[in-house]
């Protein structure tokens, strides 16, 4: 879809890198279209080589994890900066600090949370905050958009009355996908035409721009 449709943004590979080398053990001939779409922002890969869930780990393997996911992304050229940990049970105190000692510069997440805004201050123990996103509506909260241009209104409608009374921004995020689901074919073009009839700016985007 990102060979075929140019409206269609970037795509989310879920935090992880793990997957590039298994894609590429069987299909190596696409290494330069991967390449390509990650150096142009369209792929966002990493920061960690897999999801961890932070409680089954040691803190030794949380940090090679991102470590070894920094190492996979060099290869390729580029790492997104977001610390994408949307759906472990529950996180460790110290995330922050160790995001941030990884060059990470804004953690996003769903769990573990109640009624918070969806913008907040996240700190460790030893002072370390990073800007966190909250997926108070979950991480796929605009999955299954409807691609007609009223019925994709309605939807963002729904979310940005959900979201806004909790936002500190005037800024709300809508996750267009989510868990084991196919890129939303011509989904580009309706959220274009949808500016103006939901009566304020949206653009097509990223968590991290």
């Amino acid at each position: 879809m990102l060979d075929s449709d140019p409206t269609y943004h970037s795509f989310l590979l879920d935090g992880q890198t793990l997957l590039l080398d298994d894609y590429l053990a069987i299909r190596p001939e696409r290494e330069p279209d991967l390449r390509r779409h990650i150096a142009h922002g369209r792929l966002m890969i990493g920061p960690w080589y897999i999801l961890p869930d932070e409680f089954l780990v040691s803190p030794e393997a949380t940090v090679r994890n991102l470590m070894l996911g920094a190492k996979v992304c060099a290869r390729f050229g580029a790492r997104m900066p977001v610390g994408y940990t949307p759906d472990p049970f529950g996180h460790i105190s110290q995330l922050p600090q160790i995001l941030a000692a990884c060059g990470i510069e804004a953690a996003a997440l769903q769990r573990g949370l109640s009624d918070e805004s969806t913008e907040l201050w996240w700190e460790a123990p030893d002072g370390t905050r990073l800007l966190t996103i909250y997926f108070r509506a979950g991480y796929g909260n605009l999955a299954w958009a409807p691609t007609t241009p009223d019925a994709f209104t309605r939807a963002v409608e729904r979310q940005i009355n959900q979201l806004a009374p909790h936002a500190h921004t005037p800024n709300v995020l809508l996750m267009n996908g989510t868990d084991h689901m196919l890129p939303s074919a011509g989904i580009g073009g309706v959220d274009r035409g949808s500016e103006r009839s939901v009566g304020r700016a949206g653009r097509a985007g990223s968590q991290h721009r």
